[in-house]
C-alpha cells in the first residue's frame, strides 16, 4: 500500500509539477525559448521563422544552402531550455543555371517571370511572378531586370529575355522615336551585360509623301502612303509606268491625307506633263498644260482639307516648234500658213483686200519677248506692199522675195527697216515691169548729166534718173547700144543722146576733132541705126584734172590730163578699170605727182565709198567719203600719212545711206555686196557646214586681216573689210546652216600672261561686238581669249611672235 501511495504521490507530484509548468514557470520558459529562436531565425539570409510550442522549436522558411542550414540548426540547438528542434519545414534554395528572367509585352500589358536571388530583391523589384533561387551571375542581376522592364515599356509587343549576362530583345515598336526610347532604356544595362536586338518598326517614321513625274503617257515615281489610301488610287487615267510606293501600316493621322493626295493626282492628270512633290500637308506641282488643263488643275486644288496647302508653277504648253509664217501672195490671193503666238490676233494675219484661207496653228503661249507679233505684222505689211512675193518667217528671221513698183519696194523696205534687236530681215526684191518700151534720153551740159527713160535690167551703167526695168532686153542688143551711146556722149563737151528701141540719135559739140572722131568711133558699129550731128568747138582752156571713184560705179577721169599721164596710168595706179568722163584736149601744165597719191590711195579703196581727186596745177585736193561703218576720223590721219602732206585731204562720213537690201558689185574687190544694217556686206554662194564655213573664213583671212592698234583692243581701221566679210559669212552660216562661230583671240608670250589673257579676251570681245553690230544674233557668235597658251610658231623670233598674235574663227553647230 505504501508503495502504491508513494507511486501516486510521485505521479501526483509529477503531475502537479507539469501543471505548474504549464500554468506558471513553463510559460515563461516557452517565451524565453521563442525569443531566442526568433533571434537565431533573424540571422538567416532569407525569410526564416521559428515557432515554439512548449520547449519544441519548429523552423520554416528558406536557407541559402546546406551550410547555412547547419549553422542555423547548431544555433537553435544552443537555445537554453529547448527540447526538440524540427527543421522539416525548412528548404534550401535551388541553384538555377542558366539564371533567367523574361519580360513579356502583350495585349494585357507587361509581365515579368524568372528568378530573383532573394525575397528582398523580389520585393524591391515588385514582380510577384519572380521565384527566388540561387545562381544569379552577379550582384547587378536586379538592375538588369529593372532595365528590361523599362525597355519593355517602349515595345508594342515582344519579349526581353535575360540569360545569365546576355539579354536579347525581340518585338515591335511603333516608330523611330519609340526605337530611340528603347535604345535609351537599354543604355542603362550594367557593364557586364551584353544585349542583342531584333526589332520590327510598325512605321519608319518618315512623313507621308509622293514624288511623281508625268510625261503625258507614263506616271513614275516613289512615295509612302497611309493604310487608308489604296495603292490602286495612285494613278492617272490612261497612264502607264512604274511606281515604287511604300504602304504604311497606319492610316493617316487625320483621315484627310487620301483626299489631299487624290486632289493632287487629279490636278497633275489635267496637265500635259508635270512633276508632283507631296509631303506631309504640303504639295508643289510644276508642269505645263493647256489653258483648260491649267484651269482644271487649279479647280482640283481649290478645295483642300483644312491645314493642307498647295503651291503651283504651271506654264502654258507649247509643242516647242518655232513660231513661223510661210505665205505666198500673187497680188489678189494669199495662201500658206504657220504657227502664231497667243499674243498675235489671228485676224491680223492677213493682207488687205487679199482673199484666201490660211492654215494657222494658234499656240497657247505668248511670244517669249512680246516682239514677235509686231515683227510678223511688219513682214505682212512688207509682203502686201509688193505686186507679188513670198514670205518665209521663222523664229526671229524673215526672208522676203518678190517684185514690186519702186514705191511698193520702198514701202516693203520701210516696213522692215526697224526690226527689233536680235531679229533679222533679208529681202530679195526686184522692180516690176509695166510693159512700156525701153528708151533713154541723156542731156550733157556744163551743169552735168540729166537723164530720163527706162532701160533693161541688164544695162549696168544706167545714169541717175533712169528707171531700171525688172526685165532684160529680149534681143540682148540694147545694153551694148546704150553703152556705146553713153561712151560717145562722154567724149563731147555738151550733147543729147536719145535711144528708142534699137535706134540711137546723138547730137552735140565736141571740143576737138579728136573728140568728134572718138564719139563717131564709139558709134561706128551701129551706123545703120544711128544718127549723129556732132559740131566741133576749138575754144577752151585747160580744165582741172579730176579722178573720181565710186565703189559701186567705178573710176572716171575727166578734165585735162597732165603731160605724160594717161587713163591707163590712172587705172594702173588705182588697180581698177577707169572710164573717160568729160575730157579736155589741152594738157594741164603741172609738176605735181598725180599718180603717186592715187597709188597710195589704192590700199584703202575698200574703206572708201567714193573720192574725188583734183589737180588744178596750183593745188592738189582729195575729197573722200568713208564707206558706211568706217570711222572717218580714224581713217583721216592714216590716209594723210599715205598720200603725203602736200595734198589737202578731207574724209567725211556718208550723209545718205542706201536702203537695207540694196545690192551692188564693189568695183575694186569685184565682190557682190548687200547693204545690211548700215554696212556693205559681201555675199557668199556655198552650202554652209562647219567645214565649208571654216574654209570660207580662211579664204577671207588670207586676203584681209583682223588687226588691232598696238597693245590695245581697238580695231585697226582697215580691219573693217575682214569684219564685214566674216559677219556676212556668219549670217549665212547661221541662218542657212545653223552653224555658229567662236572668235578666238591669241597673243605672243611677251609680257605678263594674265595681261596677255585679258588682252586676248578684250580683242575677241571687240571682234564679236563688231559682228553683232552687223546684224548677228548674240547666240550666233561667242568670244574667247586664250592669251599666249596656244602658240602656232616659235615665240623666240619676231616672225613667230607675229604669227602667234592672231584672231581665229572656229565654226560648229553649237
Amino acid at each position: 500500500m505504501r508503495g502504491l501511495i508513494g507511486g501516486l504521490v510521485l505521479v501526483a507530484g509529477v503531475g502537479g509539477l507539469g501543471w505548474y509548468a504549464t500554468q506558471g514557470p513553463a510559460v515563461a520558459m516557452q517565451d524565453e525559448i521563442a525569443i531566442a529562436a526568433a533571434a537565431v531565425a533573424g540571422t538567416a539570409q532569407h525569410n526564416v521563422s521559428a515557432t515554439v510550442s512548449g520547449r519544441d522549436i519548429t523552423v520554416t522558411g528558406t536557407v541559402e544552402d546546406a551550410a547555412e542550414q547547419d549553422a542555423l540548426l547548431a544555433a537553435l540547438d544552443g537555445v537554453s531550455g529547448r527540447r526538440v528542434v524540427s527543421m522539416e519545414g525548412l528548404s534550401v534554395l535551388p541553384v538555377i543555371s542558366p539564371y533567367v528572367a523574361d519580360v513579356t509585352v502583350g495585349e494585357d500589358g507587361i509581365s515579368v517571370t524568372g528568378y530573383a536571388p532573394s525575397a528582398d530583391a523580389k520585393e524591391a523589384l515588385g514582380f510577384e511572378a519572380l521565384e527566388v533561387a540561387n545562381g544569379e551571375p552577379n550582384a547587378a542581376w536586379g538592375d538588369a531586370i529593372a532595365v528590361a522592364a523599362a525597355a519593355g515599356e517602349t515595345l508594342q509587343s515582344g519579349t526581353i529575355s535575360i540569360s545569365d549576362t546576355n539579354m536579347s530583345v525581340t518585338g515591335q515598336v511603333s516608330d523611330p522615336d519609340a526605337l530611340a526610347a528603347l535604345d535609351t532604356a537599354l543604355s542603362d544595362l550594367p557593364d557586364d551585360y551584353a544585349v542583342s536586338q531584333d526589332i520590327l518598326l510598325e512605321d519608319d517614321g518618315t512623313p507621308l509623301r509622293l514624288n511623281l513625274a508625268y510625261d503625258g503617257t507614263a506616271l513614275t515615281g516613289t512615295g509612302k502612303i497611309p493604310a487608308d489610301l489604296p495603292l490602286a488610287d495612285i494613278a492617272i487615267a490612261g497612264a502607264s509606268g512604274t511606281l515604287e510606293i511604300d504602304e504604311a501600316v497606319l492610316p493617316s493621322a487625320d483621315g484627310a491625307w487620301p483626299k489631299f493626295a487624290t486632289a493632287a493626282l487629279g490636278a497633275m492628270g489635267a496637265l500635259v506633263s508635270g512633276d508632283l512633290a507631296l509631303e506631309d500637308m504640303a504639295l508643289t506641282l510644276t508642269g505645263v498644260g493647256t489653258p483648260d488643263g491649267i484651269a482644271a488643275a487649279e479647280a482640283a486644288l481649290a478645295d483642300l482639307p483644312d491645314g493642307y496647302s498647295a503651291v503651283t508653277d504651271i506654264a502654258i504648253y507649247d509643242d516647242g516648234t518655232p513660231l513661223r509664217l510661210m505665205l505666198e501672195f500673187d497680188g489678189t490671193t494669199v495662201s500658206g500658213g504657220g504657227k502664231i503666238p497667243a499674243d498675235l490676233d489671228v485676224s491680223s494675219v492677213a493682207i488687205a483686200e487679199a482673199k484666201g484661207e490660211l492654215d494657222l496653228q494658234e499656240a497657247d503661249i505668248a511670244s517669249e519677248d512680246g516682239l514677235w507679233p509686231g515683227f510678223a505684222t511688219s513682214a505682212l505689211s512688207a509682203l502686201g506692199a509688193l505686186n507679188e512675193g513670198q514670205m518665209a518667217l521663222e523664229g526671229r528671221s524673215v526672208i522676203l522675195n518678190g517684185v514690186g513698183t519702186p514705191d511698193g519696194i520702198a514701202a516693203a523696205e520701210a516696213a522692215l527697216a526697224d526690226v527689233p534687236e536680235g531679229y533679222l530681215a533679208m529681202t530679195d526684191l526686184t522692180l516690176f515691169d509695166d510693159g512700156t518700151p525701153f528708151r533713154l534720153t541723156v542731156e550733157k551740159s556744163q551743169a552735168g548729166l540729166a537723164a530720163s527713160g527706162k532701160v533693161p535690167v541688164d544695162f549696168a551703167d544706167a545714169p541717175d534718173g533712169v528707171e531700171v526695168a525688172f526685165i532684160a532686153d529680149e534681143t540682148g542688143a540694147w545694153p551694148a547700144i546704150g553703152q556705146a551711146g553713153l561712151e560717145a556722149l562722154n567724149t563731147l563737151e555738151t550733147g543729147v543722146l536719145t535711144i528708142e528701141g534699137e535706134t540711137l540719135a546723138l547730137s552735140g559739140v565736141a571740143f576737138s576733132v579728136a573728140e568728134q572722131q572718138a564719139a563717131l568711133a564709139a558709134l561706128g558699129d551701129f551706123g545703120g541705126g544711128t544718127a549723129a550731128d556732132l559740131a566741133i568747138s576749138e575754144a577752151g582752156q585747160p580744165k582741172p584734172f579730176v579722178v573720181t571713184f565710186d565703189a559701186g560705179q567705178g573710176a572716171t577721169v575727166s578734165g585735162s590730163f597732165p603731160d605724160g599721164v594717161s587713163r591707163t596710168d590712172v587705172a594702173d595706179a588705182l588697180g581698177v578699170i577707169v572710164s573717160e568722163g568729160d575730157l579736155h584736149q589741152i594738157a594741164l601744165d603741172t609738176d605735181a605727182d598725180v599718180l603717186g597719191p592715187l597709188a597710195s590711195l589704192r590700199p584703202f579703196l575698200p574703206e572708201l565709198q567714193s573720192f574725188t581727186a583734183t589737180e588744178t596745177g596750183e593745188q592738189s585736193t582729195i575729197e573722200a567719203i568713208a564707206s558706211p561703218g568706217v570711222d572717218a576720223a580714224a581713217l583721216t590721219p592714216t590716209l594723210q600719212d599715205a598720200i603725203g602732206d602736200t595734198i589737202a585731204l578731207n574724209v567725211s562720213a556718208p550723209t545718205q545711206l542706201p536702203a537695207n537690201g540694196t545690192q551692188r558689185r564693189n568695183i575694186f574687190t569685184g565682190t557682190a555686196e548687200v547693204f545690211t544694217g548700215g554696212f556693205w556686206l559681201p555675199t557668199f554662194d556655198f552650202f554652209p557646214t562647219p567645214e565649208s564655213c571654216a574654209a570660207q573664213s580662211d579664204a577671207v583671212l588670207e586676203r584681209d586681216q583682223v588687226q588691232f592698234l598696238s597693245g590695245s583692243a581697238d580695231l585697226d581701221v582697215q580691219s573693217i573689210r575682214a569684219i564685214n566679210a566674216l559677219s556676212a559669212l556668219a549670217l549665212k552660216c547661221a541662218v542657212e546652216g545653223g552653224v555658229f562661230v567662236q572668235v578666238a583671240g591669241h597673243t605672243d608670250n611677251t609680257g605678263d600672261p594674265e595681261a596677255n589673257l585679258a588682252l586676248s579676251q578684250a580683242r575677241a570681245d571687240a571682234v564679236r561686238e563688231a559682228m553683232l553690230a552687223r546684224g548677228l544674233a548674240r547666240v550666233v557668235v561667242t568670244a574667247t581669249g586664250y592669251g599666249d597658251t596656244q602658240p602656232v610658231a616659235d615665240n623666240e623670233t619676231e616672225e613667230g611672235r607675229a604669227a602667234n598674235r592672231r584672231t581665229e574663227f572656229n565654226w560648229n553647230f553649237e
